[in-house]
């Protein structure tokens, strides 16, 4: 496994340098890091330059939408080798989640998201994107996008009910040698981009106000869903 991700690095032309790919193969690796580092991960990864060496690149991977983090894969990659077969493709029937819907809903909104970035004039620096909280107002910390006063589940709440739908009957696939799914129907996702564009007012948030104010949400629909069992079972 280390051959293999060792010619992933020297393959510019397959892998170009700061472009996004996905492959089973190597997230199987990320996987087995030590201290549990890549535990969360969209599924997204590309080849950085480094800096300390020009020859050789830098793995990346995506924690969470336009989060980058830098990882190892030298020491731990011929573990993987000796645990198990590499798969070489995703499985042939693989059935999508609730969070996999909603990563692939949450994908049509790059576009929106990266503009938000531009005004909230946010930089990338090493893969990391730093610029001012909005809630504690901290300067040059790293920052992630956040939905402001409504949250992203509720907008997609709002549009499948909109829509006669629930989120489990949105049509995904999985992309090739992935672990990203996409909607699957054109019009479909045409008409969530829309919706959710005219109603999200992104803010910049460091990430401990982000973890805080997403936690508060998380608690606020969990207490909503408990009074309407409540009122129904009354």
């Amino acid at each position: 496994m280390e051959s293999v991700l060792r010619g992933m690095m020297k393959n510019r032309e397959r892998y170009p340098t700061n472009t996004e790919f996905t492959d089973d193969r190597v997230t199987m690796v990320l996987q087995h890091h030590p201290r549990r580092k890549a535990k969360q991960m969209t599924g997204k990864l590309r080849w950085v330059g480094n800096r300390y060496n020009h020859t050789q690149r830098i793995l990346e991977f995506e924690k969470v939408p336009g989060s980058w983090f830098t990882i190892g894969w030298k020491k731990y990659a011929n573990s993987v080798t000796l645990l198990a077969p590499v798969p070489s493709a995703p499985s042939a029937s693989p059935t999508a989640t609730r969070g996999d819907v909603a990563l692939a809903l949450r994908d049509l909104c790059g576009e929106s998201r990266k503009m938000a970035q531009r005004d909230a004039d946010a930089v990338h620096n090493k893969g990391v994107l730093l610029g001012t909280c909005q809630l504690c107002e901290e300067h040059g910390v790293q920052v992630q996008m956040d939905h402001g006063e409504i949250p992203f589940e509720q907008i997609v709440s709002d549009f499948v009910k909109q829509h006669g739908i629930s989120v489990m009957t949105i049509p995904v696939r999985r992309r090739a040698h992935g672990l990203h799914w996409e909607v699957d129907d054109l019009g479909l996702s045409t008409a969530f981009q829309k919706y959710h564009d005219s109603l999200v007012k992104y803010q910049s948030l460091c990430i401990p106000c982000h973890t805080v104010k997403t936690k508060d949400e998380a608690g606020e629909r969990a207490q909503k869903r408990r009074k309407r069992t409540r009122d129904a079972c009354a």
